[in-house]
Protein backbone atom coordinates (compact mmCIF):
# COMPACT_ATOMS: atom_id res chain seq x y z
CA UNK A 1 0.00 0.00 0.00
CA UNK A 2 1.49 3.04 -0.77
CA UNK A 3 1.76 5.92 2.06
CA UNK A 4 -0.03 9.07 1.79
CA UNK A 5 1.70 11.83 0.80
CA UNK A 6 1.67 15.36 2.48
CA UNK A 7 3.42 18.65 1.07
CA UNK A 8 5.03 20.49 3.39
CA UNK A 9 6.32 24.17 2.25
CA UNK A 10 8.68 26.11 4.65
CA UNK A 11 10.96 29.43 4.78
CA UNK A 12 12.15 28.36 7.77
CA UNK A 13 14.61 25.48 7.05
CA UNK A 14 14.81 24.16 10.45
CA UNK A 15 10.97 24.06 10.90
CA UNK A 16 10.74 22.51 7.44
CA UNK A 17 13.12 19.73 8.27
CA UNK A 18 11.47 19.05 11.63
CA UNK A 19 8.54 18.90 9.85
CA UNK A 20 9.56 16.70 7.20
CA UNK A 21 11.40 14.28 9.35
CA UNK A 22 8.70 13.90 11.68
CA UNK A 23 6.14 13.58 8.76
CA UNK A 24 8.15 10.65 7.61
CA UNK A 25 8.59 9.44 11.23
CA UNK A 26 4.43 8.81 11.09
CA UNK A 27 4.10 7.15 8.06
CA UNK A 28 3.45 10.33 5.29
CA UNK A 29 5.38 10.16 2.06
CA UNK A 30 7.12 14.24 2.00
CA UNK A 31 7.17 16.72 -0.75
CA UNK A 32 8.80 19.87 0.05
CA UNK A 33 8.32 22.70 -1.26
CA UNK A 34 10.91 26.25 -1.02
CA UNK A 35 9.29 28.25 -3.71
CA UNK A 36 5.74 29.29 -3.08
CA UNK A 37 5.27 30.81 -6.58
CA UNK A 38 5.44 26.99 -7.60
CA UNK A 39 3.39 25.69 -4.75
CA UNK A 40 -0.71 25.63 -6.36
CA UNK A 41 0.69 23.99 -9.51
CA UNK A 42 2.66 21.32 -7.76
CA UNK A 43 -0.16 20.70 -5.56
CA UNK A 44 -2.21 20.16 -8.19
CA UNK A 45 -0.10 17.80 -9.92
CA UNK A 46 0.77 15.95 -7.15
CA UNK A 47 -2.27 15.88 -5.13
CA UNK A 48 -1.13 15.00 -1.86
CA UNK A 49 -3.08 14.40 1.22
CA UNK A 50 -2.92 17.77 2.98
CA UNK A 51 -0.68 20.59 2.95
CA UNK A 52 1.61 21.97 5.84
CA UNK A 53 2.49 25.32 5.22
CA UNK A 54 4.80 27.95 6.79
CA UNK A 55 3.19 30.99 6.85
CA UNK A 56 6.76 32.79 7.12
CA UNK A 57 7.63 31.37 3.52
CA UNK A 58 6.78 34.25 1.73
CA UNK A 59 9.39 34.21 -1.24
CA UNK A 60 8.03 34.35 -4.57
CA UNK A 61 4.03 35.21 -3.16
CA UNK A 62 1.96 35.92 -0.24
CA UNK A 63 0.93 33.04 1.52
CA UNK A 64 -2.74 33.73 2.34
CA UNK A 65 -2.82 34.47 -1.08
CA UNK A 66 -1.38 30.97 -2.32
CA UNK A 67 -3.98 29.98 0.05
CA UNK A 68 -7.02 31.51 -1.50
CA UNK A 69 -5.43 30.23 -4.92
CA UNK A 70 -5.68 26.74 -3.78
CA UNK A 71 -8.93 27.05 -2.18
CA UNK A 72 -10.28 28.37 -5.68
CA UNK A 73 -8.75 25.74 -7.64
CA UNK A 74 -11.28 22.76 -8.45
CA UNK A 75 -9.12 20.12 -8.50
CA UNK A 76 -7.38 21.50 -4.98
CA UNK A 77 -10.44 23.05 -3.37
CA UNK A 78 -10.67 20.12 -1.03
CA UNK A 79 -7.23 19.68 0.42
CA UNK A 80 -6.66 20.16 3.82
CA UNK A 81 -4.18 23.11 4.51
CA UNK A 82 -2.43 23.36 8.10
CA UNK A 83 -0.69 26.83 8.40
CA UNK A 84 2.07 26.96 10.53
CA UNK A 85 2.52 30.53 12.23
CA UNK A 86 5.20 32.50 14.89
CA UNK A 87 2.54 35.01 15.43
CA UNK A 88 0.13 33.64 18.19
CA UNK A 89 -2.64 36.21 17.06
CA UNK A 90 -6.52 35.08 17.25
CA UNK A 91 -7.43 38.47 14.58
CA UNK A 92 -4.23 37.04 12.36
CA UNK A 93 -5.52 32.99 13.15
CA UNK A 94 -8.72 34.10 11.52
CA UNK A 95 -7.55 36.14 8.87
CA UNK A 96 -5.70 32.87 8.18
CA UNK A 97 -8.85 30.31 8.15
CA UNK A 98 -10.70 33.19 5.89
CA UNK A 99 -8.40 32.63 3.21
CA UNK A 100 -8.55 28.82 3.29
CA UNK A 101 -6.65 27.08 5.99
CA UNK A 102 -8.29 24.48 7.57
CA UNK A 103 -6.51 25.13 11.28
CA UNK A 104 -3.86 27.39 12.04
CA UNK A 105 -1.06 25.85 14.52
CA UNK A 106 1.83 28.32 16.50
CA UNK A 107 5.21 27.03 15.19
CA UNK A 108 6.55 26.41 18.97
CA UNK A 109 4.38 23.44 19.68
CA UNK A 110 3.98 22.15 15.93
CA UNK A 111 6.40 19.02 15.91
CA UNK A 112 5.30 18.02 19.54
CA UNK A 113 1.62 18.19 18.47
CA UNK A 114 2.04 17.24 15.01
CA UNK A 115 0.28 13.76 15.43
CA UNK A 116 -3.12 15.24 17.24
CA UNK A 117 -3.23 18.70 14.87
CA UNK A 118 -3.25 15.81 11.51
CA UNK A 119 -6.24 14.10 13.47
CA UNK A 120 -7.95 16.84 13.56
CA UNK A 121 -7.68 18.95 10.15
CA UNK A 122 -7.94 15.51 8.31
CA UNK A 123 -10.87 15.43 10.20
CA UNK A 124 -12.56 18.51 8.96
CA UNK A 125 -14.96 18.66 6.17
Amino acid sequence: MTKPLAMVAYGNILLGSQLVNRLVDLGYRVSSVVDLGTLATQAEKERPLLLVLDLSASQNGNPLDIIQGIRSAEITTHMPILAVTQVNDPSFHARVREAGATMVAVDSAIVAELPHLLEQVLSFE
